[in-house]
């Protein structure tokens, strides 16, 4: 799990394009697709892509 901004990411079940899971560090930027938990707390990310 990371934080994007205040927002808790869970990429566990997500394909990444653009870079992988090691690429995954303070500054990077991605656009994440998925569904917010019914609580509201974490993203549950289907896909993670890397911005240059």
């Amino acid at each position: 799990m990371v934080k994007a901004g205040a927002q808790k990411v869970n990429y566990a079940g997500a394909t990444f394009k653009d870079g992988t899971v090691a690429d995954l560090k303070v500054g990077a930027k991605v656009e994440v697709k998925g569904r917010i938990s019914s609580d509201g707390t974490v993203v549950n990310a289907t896909e993670v892509k890397f911005d240059d």
